[in-house]
């Protein structure tokens, strides 16, 4: 290991995650002749119309035929029986799940838009114990995603938020849309919002995370995700507003998309892009303390911890070698003395506030550091700066600035 220290300042971030208004269904798939079976391996087979009353949603009336099987890489399928060049339908079955996905588009070739309907139910299989409340024939209430709901700021420093609607967003080939189920609301946002900094225009659309289902994917990324499947993504606020995550249906642009965990809901896994990318861009950025990118495991420096002293024991078992409550009265003379003999790289303080920055100053003018050296999370921490330290701040950074 190397004989380096970090000195971290610790705080939990609260990140809150919100339903998603329904829009009002007017339109449906009509299924028929639904085969659902689950055994030895799973397959499904189904047709179904599509019922329309306005320009950008024609009927389908040709039955188009679904089918597919379970065990398949790939099963999103494009089903055949379409009326025209310009009308297609695709089926998924989330048989983890159990709910069937619909989607039909329609291409407008007057204004070169392709609208999008999606649709999903809870169906049973066969095979299952509840095969006797599936029917062979029924419908499936569609959501219009030619338009959706967002949230923004109407005016800078304004305090509220507005609800209104957009078209659906574009796709570009290493990109992909999620249909949202959660979205995190992180410091980030409070500080745009009551400053008005890094906005260059409004409305404005904030958030940084959002986790979903996927429900179109760009050329380069269907050998990577699956339509049906969920994942998250965090964005900079610097961004196009595109981008950012206070939107029914949200563009995640590789390489910041991830899946996670069968074990996780969405609304424990959305908290966790941004603050992956705020430790990052603090401890790896050049522009703050520059330190080794980590390879397949850890970074492998040592750790001291100040922090509540309940938070202590998940703290080490993350990797903090030594722990130190916020109140003793002893703490910096303690961290001064433990890191005799090795080299101190820096401290990073997570939390937004200036009253926090004296402690680490102080410990890093008294140890053996080739640079006096603090990364900081808020805006305009560098003028707090104390006992010759010099603080770093990483807001506003992109995701793009430490490499990875």
């Amino acid at each position: 290991m190397r004989t380096s220290t970090i000195l971290a300042l610790a705080a939990s971030t609260l990140a809150l995650a919100s339903p998603l208004l329904e829009l009002e269904v007017t339109h449906q798939f009509a299924v028929t002749k639904f085969v659902f079976g689950c055994s030895a391996s799973c397959s499904w087979s189904f047709n179904v119309t599509v019922q329309g009353e306005f320009g950008n949603h024609p009927e389908l009336k040709t039955p188009a035929t679904c089918s597919g099987g379970l065990d398949e890489d790939h099963d999103y399928k494009k089903c055949v029986g379409v009326d025209s060049e310009t009308q297609e339908v695709f089926a998924y079955i989330d048989k983890d799940n159990n709910l069937l996905r619909l989607q039909y588009a329609v291409d407008n070739l007057e204004d070169h838009h392709t609208y999008r309907y999606y649709g999903e139910k809870e169906v049973y299989a066969s095979t299952s114990e509840n095969a006797k409340l599936q029917n062979e024939d029924f419908f499936v209430p569609e959501q219009n995603a030619s338009h959706e709901q967002y949230l923004y700021l109407e005016t800078p420093k304004g305090p509220s938020v507005v609800i209104a609607e957009a078209s659906y967003p574009s796709c570009g080939p290493n990109e992909l849309i999620i249909k949202a189920t959660a979205m995190a609301i992180n410091p980030a946002e409070v500080i745009v919002q009551k400053t008005g900094m890094l906005l260059t225009k409004y409305p404005a659309v904030l958030g940084c995370d959002a986790a979903g289902v996927v429900v179109e994917l760009g050329a380069n990324l269907t050998s990577r995700f699956q339509v049906g499947e969920h994942v998250l993504g965090a964005t900079s606020p610097l961004e196009d507003y595109k981008y950012d995550r206070f939107q029914e249906y949200v563009v995640l642009k590789a390489p910041s998309i991830a899946r996670f965990p069968e074990n996780f809901r969405d609304v424990e896994a959305v908290v966790l892009p941004f603050g992956f990318n705020t430790a990052a861009s603090c401890l790896f950025a050049k522009e703050t303390l520059g330190l080794n990118l980590p390879g397949n495991t850890a970074a492998d420096y040592e750790v001291m911890a100040i922090a509540s002293e309940k938070n202590h024991g998940i703290l080490r078992n993350i990797g903090a070698g030594e722990c130190f409550g916020y109140h003793d009265p002893d703490m910096a003379k303690r961290i001064t003395e433990k890191p005799k003999g090795k080299r101190v790289v820096g401290a990073l303080d997570a939390i937004p506030k200036q009253e926090t920055i004296g402690t680490p100053c102080e410990i890093l003018e008294h140890v053996d550091a080739e640079e006096k050296v603090m990364a900081a999370v808020p805006p305009g921490a560098e003028a707090w700066a104390e006992n010759n330290v010099v603080v770093k701040t990483n807001f506003g950074f992109d995701k793009e600035t430490f490499g990875r």
